[in-house]
């Protein structure tokens, strides 16, 4: 019986030096863990401040990119105004001769409504009248052509 509590002790013992030592083992892995942790929180630390310094940058390269594109868009503007009153310049209207015209287009009217409206006798001829009416029908179509062309330009 002493050899079999001998045996039992020893048994013991060995189980317990095993456990002792599984036990060390495990507290220095324990400890390799949390310093990889670390390292991995500051790895992720990292990377997100990198994010937040990426978005910054990009958000600001996008408002520089919109503002030039406004920018052009607003140069492209002036370049057709400019084209437009280019275009307006070279075909400008004669404001002399439109003078002048309606000036021809009042004497050409006293003298057509001289013996209709002014200076009359007492009988008017069909073919006056008619005469006279067609010379102020074309003196109003001239008129009116001259006022669209002013109200184009």
């Amino acid at each position: 019986m002493i050899k079999y509590l001998c045996h039992q002790l020893l048994i013991l013992s060995i189980c317990l030096l095993s456990c002792i030592s599984l036990y060390a083992r495990g507290a220095d892995s324990a400890g390799r863990k949390t310093a990889k942790d670390t390292g991995i929180k500051s790895f992720v630390a990292k990377m997100q401040a990198f994010a937040k310094t990426s978005a910054g940058k990009s958000a600001d390269e996008f408002a520089a990119d919109k503002a030039a594109i406004a920018q052009n868009s607003i140069f492209e503007q002036i370049k057709k105004t400019t084209q437009k009153a280019k275009i307006y310049l070279k075909t400008g209207v004669d404001t002399v001769g439109t003078k002048e015209q309606f000036v021809m287009i009042e004497k050409d009217f006293a003298i057509a409504g001289d013996g209709v409206f002014t200076n009359k006798g007492t009988a008017q001829t069909f073919r006056n009248l008619t005469a006279t009416s067609k010379i102020l029908a074309e003196l109003l179509s001239k008129a009116n052509a001259t006022k669209a062309k002013l109200d184009r330009h």
